[in-house]
């Protein structure tokens, strides 16, 4: 369809043409003055708008399109006020030529402008700016003096000029260099679409079917005034495109930036990118919503913007504000509920929790315990689960108190569920320690999956012990809770030991225990950590039979190897042990150890050599074992390891 309006405008000519008849004469010269000057004036609009943005970009295609239009508008000029019996006498060759002239001089410059120029002679070509427009405005004046007062050599009627054969070669010339023009700017279209690019290429088009026709049409007949409408159709294609432009855009600053050379368009982008990172920087960091607001009225103002268009970017950066603090709450929220609870206070928690919240909102925050002074201001939200206070969120002296309270008030139920939950893990922690290792409790309540059937091959050192004599002791004790509250007193001072040293209680099995070392959490030293821990123990019940010597010892085997731990049982009722070769060889150790000794394995030896003092003893019986088991008894630690 495009081709097809394009194409009319010819058609009517050549038909005219072809038809002398109805190629009918109009002499009118007011109308030909005031079509003429108004074409003139447009162009002049044009070329000033162009020329704007030409130089506040540096761009030498917006600065050679600008001299187009500005070519066509004084050479118009010059026509529309040489029209006959205006302030010439009669038509001369200054009236005839004026209009094919400017537009070939404007074809030259419009096939200059669709050239896309290295940054070098861009340069070049806006230095210049002031000579090429002085010498258009110069010659522009030359030719309407000359041609008003009728003086040669543009005084003279076109018909005794002998000038009529320049018509043909001016014509290949324009018609040649609009085309050329018109493709490139089709190019420029194809790569950065827009009102302005097709309107270009339009215009181009339509001004090479004008330049063709000239030379072919009759002064004053219907096809002369048929070009002269081409032309006036061919400029208001391209004002329209920049009044399209600039009904999308709000702004006149750029009405014709997207047909700027390349170099031009990604400087624009990259300043966009820019003006946009320091509005969302601005918007980040923003502690209130007058600073967003300010960041997007500087950008407006940076980049030309309506009023009205300002503040819709306002409304939008503080909706942005509003929801970057949302989602740093959110997110601040989600940091509290991933914080491990093992060793920290509900205290510790609030101020991690203060220190996330800040973060968040650009707005200092502290927590308060209920024991504390409050650094904060004002009576802030209190951090309250199940009617239990821990303590007061407020903004801190100094600090910006602006923001969403909401939020905040979220934020506050949030941290005080995850204190409520940090009493419960410790209750829990407590509970299932008195029957579990504190490490395995703890590692039940982090990840309960742990509690699954099943195990893992892991170098282990078992520690096993037991009161040798102990069950002829107790026959002559004759109430049973006596028997209790001896073995509770035994344990109770060595499975502290135990727990300082990192091992897991495995069981009690009477008066005996087992210990495993290097799980559920490894440790590189697990051998050092189970004989340190053996040697501590028989220190203990040394003074806690210190004024019984009738009361029984422990004995004592560790022993390293491969074991499997994990969970045994059923899905009612499971424990978390270690059992292998290694484990058995402990027990048998134990067995075989006297009263106050501790036996160790070759294993066990080789690895706590460097921190231990042990004698080679005799090779110990093990059921099961083909040959006797080497044995070492612990006779001092002189290293802590």
């Amino acid at each position: 369809m495009w081709f097809v309006h394009m194409a009319l405008a010819p058609a009517f000519v050549a038909v005219l043409l072809a038809a002398p008849a109805v190629d009918a004469t109009w002499q009118h010269n007011p109308t030909h003055f005031w079509m003429v000057a108004g074409v003139a004036f447009g162009n002049l609009v044009l070329a000033l708008r162009i020329g704007r943005e030409a130089q506040a970009r540096r761009d030498a295609r917006l600065l050679l399109m600008s001299l187009s239009y500005s070519v066509s508008a004084a050479f118009f000029g010059v026509h529309a006020l040489a029209t006959p019996k205006l302030l010439a006498a009669g038509s001369n060759l200054g009236f005839s030529l004026a209009m094919p002239a400017g537009l070939v001089v404007a074809a030259i410059l419009a096939a200059l402008s669709s050239v896309e120029w290295s940054e070098t002679r861009s340069a070049d070509i806006i230095r210049s700016r002031s000579a090429l427009t002085l010498v258009v405005l110069g010659v522009a004046a030359a030719w309407l003096y000359l041609s008003v007062n009728d003086m040669a050599p543009l005084g003279v009627p076109l018909e005794q000029s002998g000038l009529s054969n320049l018509f043909l070669p001016l014509e290949i010339v324009g018609v040649a260099l609009f085309l050329f023009a018109a493709f490139r700017y089709w190019l420029v279209y194809r790569a950065r679409p827009s009102p302005v690019a097709i309107a270009l290429v339009t215009s181009m088009v339509l001004l090479a079917e004008v330049v063709a026709i000239v030379g072919l049409s009759r002064t004053w007949q219907l096809s002369w005034w048929t070009w002269h409408a081409i032309i006036l159709v061919s400029y208001a294609y391209v004002a329209y495109a920049a009044w399209v432009q600039f009904r999308r855009e709000g702004r006149p600053t750029s009405l014709f930036s997207s047909v700027a050379l390349a170099t031009t368009v990604e400087e624009m982008k990259s300043e966009f990118r820019q003006a946009l990172e320091q509005l969302v920087a601005a918007v980040q960091g923003a502690g209130s919503t007058d600073d967003a607001k300010q960041a997007a009225r500087t950008l407006g103002e940076q980049f030309g913007l309506t009023i009205g268009q300002t503040e819709i970017l306002e409304g939008a950066a503080d909706a942005l504000a509003a929801e970057r603090r949302q989602s740093g709450v959110l997110a601040a929220m989600a940091d509290i509920s991933r914080q491990p609870l093992d060793n920290l206070t509900e205290s510790q928690l609030g101020t991690l929790g203060a220190e996330a919240l800040s973060t968040a909102t650009g707005i200092q925050f502290a927590f308060t315990a209920e024991d504390q002074d409050s650094p904060a201001i004002g009576d802030g939200i209190p951090v309250v689960f199940h009617d239990r206070k821990f303590g007061t969120l407020a903004a801190t002296a100094g600090s910006d108190r602006g923001g969403d309270a909401g939020l905040v008030g979220s934020f506050a139920d949030h941290l005080a569920m995850a204190m409520g939950n940090l009493a419960i893990y410790r209750d829990l922690r407590g509970l299932f320690g008195r029957y579990v290792s504190p490490a395995v409790a703890t590692r039940l309540l982090n990840d309960p999956e742990t509690a699954q059937l099943g195990g893992a091959i892991v170098e282990t050192t078992v520690l096993f012990a037991d009161l040798r004599g102990f069950t002829s002791y107790t026959e002559s004790i004759q109430h049973p809770a006596e028997v209790m509250d001896l073995l509770n007193r035994y344990f109770t001072a060595v499975v502290p030991i135990l727990l300082d040293e990192g091992g897991t209680v495995d069981k009690f099995v009477g008066d005996a225990v087992m210990a495993i070392f290097n799980t559920p959490v490894l440790q590189p030293d697990h051998a050092v950590r189970a004989v340190r821990a053996a040697f501590r123990m028989q220190q203990a019940i040394a003074e806690v039979v210190q004024d019984r010597p009738d009361w029984p010892k422990f004995r004592i085997g560790v022993n390293t190897g491969s074991t499997l731990v994990g969970n045994i049982g059923s899905d009612e009722l499971r424990n978390y042990t270690a059992i292998g070769d290694a484990v058995n060889v402990a027990a048998r150790l134990e067995v075989a150890a006297e009263p106050g000794q501790i036996l160790m394995g070759a294993t066990t030896y080789d690895l706590v050599r460097h921190v231990v003092t042990a004698e080679l003893v005799e090779p110990v019986e093990a059921k099961g074992k083909a040959e006797p088991v080497v044995a070492y008894r612990l006779t001092s630690i002189h290293d802590s390891g």
